[in-house]
């Protein structure tokens, strides 16, 4: 065998060697979990909900003071993440200025929704009590046109009753509402006329968000635990890097709240662990002790991950993440 073939025998070896070790310890290496005893446990608020029930079990079952979420400003269109109702209460017309016909006004609603086996996410619109048309979605924003046969002095309430909510296999079927234009008017849907009631219409579990920090803790709050103990932390603004600015937000308020060094659980999913630690260590090791909880990621077998496409977008995506965060955070 000539020095070539030899030297092309040997790198194709050490290849496979290092292949097979990155495949064999990659996950576990990014998937940390290393739990402390803890005074607050840290929620990333962008969780699917199946995890954030893991951290409220987590929360309740262990001796935490208080449980904080995390999380960017939402964007200007509402995710509806459960079956329930948007509640827009328009401003009447004696105090609100109105472009368009206001004896027979015109009602555009903004709307989308992400797939389940194929299957869009139905909304009902009711107009006061009385039902108006019943809608199925797509996947992509699109504008549904109603002429309202009533004055819009006459209108109390526009209600999106989205009634098909589902999740399998890593997939939830949501539906998210843009915004609402009435008589020439248009109003986002994060603004304070509109309200979400999830569940059964008229029920208590009514709330407003414009934050993931906001929407977790409220999700808290619907799995029971204690309101004042679920502190709603928001990063002030999107940034490149989102959980740098998550863990910012948090290191702002102990630096405001707490006088002496404390000790934090951070609870999140699976390979996102190791990037997440190392980031709460870095930037609270002055105020606070860290441990990580990772949870697993239904997507995929985290055992034979190698196996999924899902498995190899992630860990290849998070290796990369986390050689970004150690070079250049």
């Amino acid at each position: 065998m000539s020095l070539i073939k030899k030297k092309r025998v040997w790198l194709s070896s050490v290849i496979i060697l290092l292949l097979g070790l990155y495949i064999s310890t990659i996950h576990g290496f990014l998937s940390v979990s290393n739990p402390i005893k803890a005074k607050i446990l840290v929620v990333e608020g962008w969780l699917p909900n199946y995890a954030l029930e893991e951290a409220a079990k987590e929360f309740t079952e262990n001796d935490y003071d208080f449980i904080i979420t995390t999380g960017m400003p939402l964007d200007p269109e509402y995710r509806m993440v459960t079956n329930g109702n948007l509640i827009f209460v328009p401003p009447k017309a004696d105090t609100f200025p109105y472009p368009g016909n206001m004896d027979q006004p015109e009602l555009i609603i903004g709307a989308k929704s992400t797939p389940l086996l194929g299957g869009y996410a139905k909304f009902k619109l009711f107009v006061n009590s009385k039902e108006i048309d019943d809608i199925k979605t797509t996947g992509e924003f699109k504008n549904y046109n109603f002429n309202l046969n009533m004055p819009l002095s006459a209108i109390d309430t526009i209600r999106i009753r989205y009634y098909n909510d589902a999740f399998k296999n890593g997939e939830d079927r949501d539906l998210f509402v843009d915004s609402v234009k009435l008589a020439g008017k248009s109003f986002s849907a994060r603004t304070d006329y509109f309200i979400y009631d999830r569940g059964t219409y008229g029920g208590t579990d009514i709330f407003k968000t414009n934050s993931i920090a906001e929407y977790s803790a409220n999700y808290l709050k619907y799995l029971e635990i204690e309101e004042d103990k679920i502190l709603a932390i928001a990063a002030e603004e999107k940034e490149l890097n989102r959980t740098k600015s998550s863990v910012m937000a948090v290191k702002k308020w102990l630096e405001e709240n707490t006088n002496e060094t404390t000790s934090i659980n951070v609870i999140t999913l699976g390979t996102h662990s190791r990037r997440s630690w190392m980031i709460y260590e870095k930037q609270l090791s002055e105020l606070a002790n860290v441990g990580i909880i990772t949870l697993d990621d239904i997507q995929y077998d985290k055992n034979s991950w190698y196996l999924s496409p899902k498995g190899w977008f992630v860990v290849l995506k998070e290796s990369a993440k986390y050689i970004y965060t150690m070079i250049f955070l």
